[in-house]
């Protein structure tokens, strides 16, 4: 995509050429360590009772409901 803007492989970025030339490191992640929200809340796992088990079957249903309209969804979950 910067290749058809006119970037040539090795010159730096903006309308001079002078900008940074190596792409941005993204970092290291220490494993373990994430964030709010990373796993999913309809895993079932087995410390799950039985009202767990319904209740993150039926969210799962709920998200992937039909939707013949079209009409665009908030995300609840």
């Amino acid at each position: 995509m910067l290749q058809k803007a006119g970037w040539k492989e090795g010159s730096g970025l903006g309308a001079t050429g002078s900008g940074i030339v190596a792409p941005i490191d993204r970092g290291s992640i220490k494993p373990g360590l994430t964030g709010l929200g990373a796993g999913k809340p309809d895993d079932v796992s087995a410390e799950d009772d039985e009202f767990d088990i319904y209740r993150k079957r039926m969210m799962l249903a709920y998200r992937y409901r039909p939707n013949p309209m079209k009409n665009p969804r908030r995300a609840y979950y």
